[in-house]
């Protein structure tokens, strides 16, 4: 039996106090200097973003401290993303590289090839998964996405564009920078940058219904006990964390388990178990 690590890089999730923060800067053409209106830039894993303007200009309103990301993503151009530490860095200019894929001729074929149609639902079968809310999510853009076969695995990207997703379930468009995405027949395995932005509710029945699931969805998640462990609250919200030993035939052995040190668990803003 193979051992299996799990490395969990903790960005945005570090926000001990709550802080009023302003993220300005320019958007420009790499290569020609010029401003570049209309880019949308997000704070990732936020409902925070903005576009800049004619000038190319933007700003943010951060309202925590603690370190996160921050990406710009421009149709026809290369997405870019920095590292930002709240009260340090209150000017971030991007400047983003043209992109060389034509996505209107991607456009045009890829909506004519059943092969790439066959591998779209491939992909959206592994990438929403088979949870509650899998089947109310839906790619509003899915000719953004280049999806190949290669030596068995089915791999894609987003091409440095957002691929737009409908979750109807909880009520979010959600906008993803997909950098890269692979499944074979064991590990379905994917990374990116996203932003959600509500939706409206059509009525007071929809909005409960996001409300709650909104809260199914985040309560006992593994985010839900990241935050636990950085507010120290483990115990309160119910949590309990073992190491255990796994069998050669792939069962856990719980009569053989180690309580986990938070100490020990967390090692240059890393979990690592």
């Amino acid at each position: 039996m193979k051992s299996k690590s799990i490395l969990i890089i903790l960005i945005f999730l570090c926000t001990s106090s709550w802080a009023q923060n302003y993220i300005k800067g320019k958007v420009t053409d790499k290569k020609t200097g010029e401003p570049l209106p209309f880019v949308n830039i997000f704070v990732n894993n936020s409902q925070i973003g903005t576009v800049s303007n004619k000038y190319g200009d933007y700003q943010l309103q951060v309202n925590f401290n603690g370190i996160f990301e921050i990406f710009a993503s421009f149709l026809g151009y290369k997405s870019a993303q920095k590292i930002v530490s709240t009260g340090k860095n209150n000017i971030l200019n991007f400047e983003l590289t043209p992109n060389e894929i034509l996505l209107e001729e991607k456009l045009i074929t890829d909506k004519k090839d059943k092969t790439w149609e066959k591998r779209l639902n491939q992909f959206t079968k592994y990438f929403f998964g088979k949870g509650d809310y899998a089947s109310e999510c839906k790619i509003i853009n899915p000719w953004v996405l280049d999806i190949q076969k290669k030596q068995g695995k089915l791999i894609a990207s987003s091409n440095d564009q957002l691929l737009k997703i409908e979750n109807l379930a909880l009520g979010y468009q959600v906008n993803y920078l997909l950098e890269n995405f692979s499944h074979d027949t064991e590990y379905t395995n994917f990374k990116g940058l996203v932003a959600f932005t509500p939706l409206e509710p059509k009525n007071e029945s929809e909005a409960n219904k996001w409300k709650n699931n909104r809260s199914r969805a985040y309560y006992g998640s593994l985010r839900h006990y990241f935050k636990s462990v950085i507010d120290d609250r483990e115990e309160e919200n119910g949590y309990e964390a073992y190491y255990t030993k796994v069998n050669d035939n792939g069962t856990r052995d719980d009569e053989q388990k180690i309580e986990v040190d938070k100490k020990n668990l967390f090692i240059f803003n890393q979990i690592n178990f």
